[in-house]
């Protein structure tokens, strides 16, 4: 019998962790052509030119390349995180994984906030964990309550929320996630992102066109990190 659930353990492990593998690997190709426009030639260029490492920066990019859009995220994952956290009761190991969560959704929101004075990020999350209390309190009484319900998968399903969220984004966000530069060389200047430092040159994704370049470093006389509006 011990075998059993053995096996049963090690098959839900397998198909968990293939399933966070496939997100992944769904959120960098759909990132990818994303800040290539969809273009298949850019696509791959740009694939030559990443590592491993990349994956870090591509994951908080995404979130961090657009405040509107990442407010969203976090107005959405903001009342989850608190109503589940005073759910769990005190802290203890059992639940510092969400203790943890909180803390880091909640820094990127303070961070929003001071950053960009977005107070209707603060709104809403104060309005949905309201009302998803609300909903949750009416289940207590109403078990079968549609409002209950919902509130419930609300509060249980982040890993849902955050990964529609992230491949969402990752569709939609053309801003990559190195800065734009304007690059002053011997030739003209260039506006793009410089996506890999080289010994001697930088692959470059320029902004009009999203074509990659290679650009010879003895021929860069000054770059400077410019705005994207500007």
């Amino acid at each position: 019998m011990s075998d059993v659930k053995d096996n049963l353990n090690d098959g839900y492990l397998f198909v968990k962790g293939f399933s966070l593998t496939a997100v992944a690997a769904v959120f960098l190709l759909l990132r990818l052509f994303a800040v290539t426009e969809y273009d298949w030639n850019s696509a791959f260029n740009l694939v030559d030119v990443l590592t491993i490492g990349d994956a870090v920066s591509m994951g908080l990019g995404t979130l961090m390349a657009d405040p509107i859009l990442g407010g969203i995220a976090i107005a959405l994952l903001w009342p989850e995180a608190i109503i589940t956290r005073f759910r769990m009761g005190a802290p203890a190991w059992e639940n510092v994984g969400n203790l943890c969560w909180l803390l880091i959704v909640s820094l990127f929101g303070i961070s929003l906030l001071w950053s960009f004075h977005m107070w209707w990020v603060l709104a809403v999350t104060v309005a949905i964990t309201v009302v998803v209390i609300g909903a949750l309190r009416l289940g207590d009484e109403n078990r079968g309550h549609r409002a209950a319900k919902v509130a419930h998968w609300y509060v249980t399903g982040t890993a849902v929320i955050a990964t529609i969220l992230a491949l969402v984004f990752a569709a939609v966000l053309r801003v990559p996630w190195a800065p734009m530069e304007r690059i002053d060389t011997k030739d003209g200047p260039i506006i793009g992102y410089v996506m890999r430092v080289s010994p001697g040159f930088l692959d470059v994704l320029v902004q009009e066109g999203r074509d990659m370049i290679t650009v010879d470093t003895s021929d860069v006389l000054k770059r400077t990190e410019i705005d994207e509006e500007s």
